[in-house]
């Protein structure tokens, strides 16, 4: 097709920096990747991508899991990859680097996240609960991600929109 004829994208800007496109998807069934047009559109153009969604925090953490977990006392977070995985496998076997998104954001980080017992309706934890989560949390995101795809991921966006549009911090719960 007309898409994927001529110059490659990241080719033409080798000398200068990396050309990503995101794999969009809100699951992995409806991932960009599943489109052959647009598989071959990553391929021809692009040497980095990531993930509009299948990355973050919601789609990673497991609620029943984690409050299977904290009743036989396992306090950390428990994390389930499988939603990266087809898209991190494409990228690997096509020689396109990742950026890994996000480790933390305000939104899309389900509300049990900050909730006694991982319960939707538990009290909030505290300060250092949340600090012991989180930590567990991108931790076991690191280590996942670089073991199993070592060399795919190359960076990460660790804070995802952390200023309100007039600069200032956001404030979280």
């Amino acid at each position: 097709t007309p898409a994927t004829t001529g110059t490659k994208l990241k080719d033409a800007y080798r000398d200068y920096f990396t050309i990503g496109a995101a794999i969009n998807g809100s699951q992995p069934s409806n991932s960009t990747i599943r489109s052959a047009a647009m598989s071959e559109i990553l391929k021809y153009h692009f040497n980095s991508t990531t993930f509009s969604n299948l990355m973050k925090p919601s789609y990673l953490l497991q609620q029943q899991e984690s409050m299977k977990n904290f009743s036989k006392g396992i306090l950390t977070p428990a994390v389930d990859f499988s939603s990266a995985a087809e898209g991190l496998n494409f990228a690997r076997e096509n020689g396109i680097k990742m950026r890994g998104h996000v480790l933390v954001w305000h939104n899309q980080v389900p509300e049990w996240f900050f909730r006694e017992g991982y319960d939707d309706s538990g009290a909030y934890v505290d300060r250092d609960t949340m600090l012991m989560r989180l930590e567990s949390y991108i931790r076991q995101v690191l280590e996942y991600y670089q073991s199993t795809y070592p060399g795919v991921i190359y960076c990460w966006d660790v804070v995802n929109e952390a200023l309100n549009e007039d600069g200032t911090l956001r404030k979280t719960v």
